[in-house]
């Protein structure tokens, strides 16, 4: 039984906000909330027990260029520790948006996204990237793995942990002139692409998750036309199927899953003419239904400022 639904706002260490400029952690008893302020673009968040990892993209105030930081927050200590920096042979990719994170294991999988320079400026046509990046948790170290055929924007990713194997499915291609279906799979092991059969519906800015031996797909967009449908992807018979029943209109949110849920939080819908929200829903896999939860964010957020993690232990 759920009894606090009070958003609690806690400072991290001096040292960190030092370093950059300002940090917000908001909790409840079951989601954490980080708004990272100095950030400008790509911030990518996963959990492992009680460590956010986060990865994301800085701008230097002495000369306003473009970083990418990779940081570490233990939970339980209020402490931040800087990670190895990714400094391979891939210039520019501390510099992209539309990225899509996945992880295994200690590993973790940075794919994709268009480059983007300090004063907000791009390239349709020649900025997007097939870049594929490993962070080892164990190692504290990077690696370059092989590029993704599809270079894409806005996809979405996740892992499964049984065949070692990464999911990357939808986005859009250069010049925004078309909307995916595609869904690839990255064998972890062998560091190869192998392609699936195309997700029933094409879609950008959703969400992506696994649970079980199934990959649920849910939100995102075809030309600013939501697409309402959630579909899931079978990973054994390697089959697609529609879920009858449910619509979801949402673009730009965030999901955590907590048992068989998804949870669903923030984000924009198009019938309230994309502002942000501060809902929270979640998606009962199990019964395959849709239902409202009984808290709310303390203020709407979508994509670009925040990310949420699930912990097993309270916060306070």
């Amino acid at each position: 039984m759920r009894t606090r639904k009070t958003w609690i706002s806690h400072v991290p260490s001096m040292l960190h906000r030092s370093l950059l400029r300002s940090d917000i952690i908001l909790s409840n008893d079951d989601f954490m909330l980080m708004d990272k302020t100095f950030v400008r673009h790509s911030m990518l968040m996963t959990q492992i027990n009680n460590f956010l990892f986060l990865f994301a993209t800085k701008v230097n105030e002495d000369d306003n260029s473009l970083q990418f930081v990779s940081l570490r927050y233990d939970v339980s200590n209020d402490q931040w520790l800087e990670l190895t920096q990714y400094e391979g042979p891939l210039p520019g990719h501390h510099a992209t948006v539309g990225s899509s994170l996945a992880r295994i294991g200690d590993e973790i999988f940075i794919i994709s996204g268009m480059e983007i320079w300090p004063d907000d400026s791009y390239s349709l046509d020649n900025s997007f990237r097939n870049d594929m990046l490993k962070y080892s948790i164990s190692t504290n170290s990077w690696d370059v793995k092989q590029e993704i055929p599809t270079a894409t924007f806005a996809s979405a990713a996740t892992g499964y942990a049984l065949n070692s194997c990464v999911y990357v499915g939808g986005g859009y291609t250069e010049c925004m002139e078309e909307v995916l279906d595609i869904f690839w799979a990255y064998d972890t092991k062998a560091d190869l692409w192998l392609s699936n059969p195309p997700m029933n519906h094409a879609r950008g800015d959703h969400l992506m998750e696994t649970v079980g031996d199934r990959v649920y797909v849910l939100g995102g967009q075809n030309h600013h036309l939501p697409v309402l449908q959630i579909e899931k992807y079978d990973i054994v018979s390697e089959q697609w199927t529609d879920i009858t029943g449910q619509s979801l209109d949402i673009i730009d949110s965030f999901s955590v899953v907590s048992d068989t849920n998804i949870f669903i939080l923030g984000g924009a819908k198009r019938a309230k003419g994309y502002k942000p929200t501060t809902k929270i829903i979640f998606f009962d896999t199990k019964s395959e239904h849709l239902f409202p939860y009984d808290a709310a964010l303390p203020d709407p957020v979508t994509a670009h400022v925040t990310a949420f993690v699930t912990f097993p232990h309270t916060c306070s």
